[in-house]
């Protein structure tokens, strides 16, 4: 999933017409913290150890 997030930010880099550059990998990094966020006890607690879903 980075890996494609990166290599689309990548080519759009040299796009002048897209003002937000890295909004692939940005949205990305939201959603796996949103995710991370939803399985665990707001980060209070061990992140690694948690029960999974």
């Amino acid at each position: 999933m980075f890996d494609e997030a990166v290599t689309k930010d990548l080519t759009e880099l040299n796009d002048s017409s897209i003002k937000d550059k890295y909004r692939n990998t940005v949205v990305l990094k939201s959603k796996v913290f949103k995710a991370l966020l939803k399985n665990t006890d707001g980060f209070s607690g061990d992140l690694f150890t948690a029960p999974q879903a």
